[in-house]
């Protein structure tokens, strides 16, 4: 990734290689505020990844990595996968545009923790070495979009698109159901608990109700029930 900081001002002398800022910025007669550092060169530095990753039946191996791993053994045609065979396919399409590259190839400088921090060509101060900062950023998109792609997969998310076609091999069916999505903020409702929650609320507007007693007197429905009868009953409870 090409990455130009010119003439954005930074409030302190900048060492980072990829965020350098050694130039102290020139203001008009009576500025008063704090001094202020830049990149004064319009050539673009370098921030470059190398992505890698290793895969291995278990902890003795075998393993496999990016230059090798067409040799990971798949399901044979005349047979369908086993659950093995489905964790390593759902595996090896997760992992399709998970790079850094592909973490931030449509979202350009929109990527770094730096292009946050700058308003009006005027940036927070950053980490000495923001170059870090912004190689473990990527690290972590690319670790989140591995886990997007295969919810992506398992919930045939593409499946709604117009002229989108499924060409998973019907062998490979089954990694629909190895991944249980668990949401977050959202609980199964209760039936009976909902029922009685209407039922309650009912029953307490009917009780604000008000009606004409043997006096012709507006009194609340549920004050009439606890002079006539619950009354009576806690009278008798209590008796006995």
């Amino acid at each position: 990734m090409f990455i130009s900081s010119h003439k954005i001002l930074y409030p302190q002398i900048r060492l980072d290689p990829v965020f350098p800022a050694q130039s102290r910025a020139d203001f008009p007669l009576g500025y008063t505020g704090s001094l202020k550092y830049y990149h004064n060169s319009t050539r673009a530095t370098v921030l470059g990844c190398v992505d890698q990753y290793l895969i291995c039946k278990d902890a003795t191996g075998p393993c496999w990595t990016k230059e090798n791993i067409t040799s990971i053994p798949q399901a044979p045609k005349n047979r369908i996968s086993t659950e093995e065979e489905n964790v390593i396919k759902l595996l090896l399409l997760a992992l399709d545009f998970s790079s850094a590259c592909g973490s931030t190839q449509f979202r350009g400088a929109e990527a770094l923790n730096a292009q946050s921090k700058i308003s009006h060509m005027q940036s927070q101060d950053l980490a000495p070495e923001q170059w870090k900062v912004e190689v473990e950023k990527f690290f972590q998109v690319s670790l989140a979009r591995i886990q997007l792609n295969a919810y992506d997969i398992v919930r045939g998310t593409a499946a709604a698109f117009n002229d989108y076609h499924n060409i998973l091999p019907a062998r490979y069916r089954g990694i629909c159901n190895l991944v249980a999505i668990r949401t977050v903020g959202w609980k199964n409702l209760n039936v009976m608990g909902l029922v009685a929650a209407i039922f309650c609320i009912t029953l307490l507007w009917i009780f604000s109700w008000k009606v004409k007693d043997e006096k012709r007197v507006d009194t609340f429905i549920v004050t009439l029930l606890w002079r006539n009868y619950l009354r009576k009953i806690c009278l008798f409870t209590k008796r006995s």
